[in-house]
């Protein structure tokens, strides 16, 4: 058997029992209630990241309308400190997907005017594309 042959088989043979191992773990409750309180303490992008960072797997029904609106809110009223978000995002550029993610429907109409605005008229340079994205997200909701 050439060496090209064992090669391929153990990758398959790996892929095929790590696959699932790859994947995230399940939110267990007690994850689920600590990432909730991570959330719900949340006072500036990096304690957010930090919440997110720790517990991805968490990121659906409750808890996920609770980064919802914790992000909007960020987005709407601390607008001043979004240039933080620039070194998170290279840090992490999930991060960025995330933010993103939960600019959503669940804003009210005034959320998504000001984000809208904020996005189009008082963007840090080094924040541009991420603002262009903001600004198309929010957009699309409501």
């Amino acid at each position: 058997m050439s060496i090209r042959r064992v090669v391929c088989a153990a990758v398959a043979v790996l892929s095929t029992i790590s696959g699932p191992a790859l994947a995230l773990a399940a939110c267990g409750k007690n994850d689920a209630e600590y990432a909730q309180h991570l959330v719900d303490h949340a006072n500036d992008w990096t304690s957010l990241e930090a919440a997110f960072h720790r517990y991805p797997e968490c990121d659906d029904s409750a808890l996920a309308e609770g980064y919802d609106d914790k992000i909007a809110t960020m987005l709407v009223d601390r607008w001043n400190e979004v240039s933080d978000l620039n070194s998170l995002f290279m840090r992490n550029p999930m991060f960025e997907t995330f933010v993103l993610k939960h600019v959503d429907s669940l804003m009210s109409p005034s959320q998504t005017k000001k984000i809208v605005a904020h996005a189009s008229m008082e963007c840090p340079a080094k924040l541009s594309d991420f603002c262009e994205k903001l600004k198309a997200q929010a957009q699309r909701q409501n």
